[in-house]
């Protein structure tokens, strides 16, 4: 019986830590913007901005369509354990300019949770804002 949960706990572990690798590999495909540290916690906001095409069913490509993808990463003593992404598409007038464009360009069209200037600016709710029913002890 001890044998089994030590191999369960093997390979929970193992499964965890690809997880990581997986999560780690794809952070490194973004830019970092912003990133804040809580006692082991760690949260970072990475972007990236590219330009894909879509298949016009010829095996050609039918048109390019610029966008802008945002990661929000969770840290726990420096290994990844959740991500959450967003993606916007941008103008076409931005098409050839995507090197020059700053996370703050198309800031406001992000979800709270992907802003830059939000992130900057979050704070812990002061015990004035709990919801009804809570309190501080």
């Amino acid at each position: 019986m001890e044998s089994l949960a030590l191999a369960i706990a093997s390979i929970a572990v193992v499964l965890w830590l690809g997880n990581a690798l997986a999560l780690s590999a794809e952070a490194a495909r973004f830019e970092p913007v912003r990133s804040r540290r809580i006692g082991p916690l760690a949260i970072e906001l990475r972007r990236r901005v590219q330009v894909s095409g879509h298949d016009n069913g010829r095996g050609g490509i039918a048109f390019a369509q610029c966008h802008e993808t945002r990661l929000r990463l969770y840290r726990v003593f420096g290994l990844p354990v959740w991500r959450a992404a967003s993606s916007i598409e941008l103008p076409a007038q931005v098409m050839g300019m995507t090197a020059s464009l700053t996370a703050r360009d198309f800031d406001s069209e992000f979800d709270d949770a992907f802003r830059e200037a939000d992130f900057a600016h979050r704070e812990r709710p002061q015990p004035t804002q709990w919801p009804i029913g809570w309190s501080k002890h």
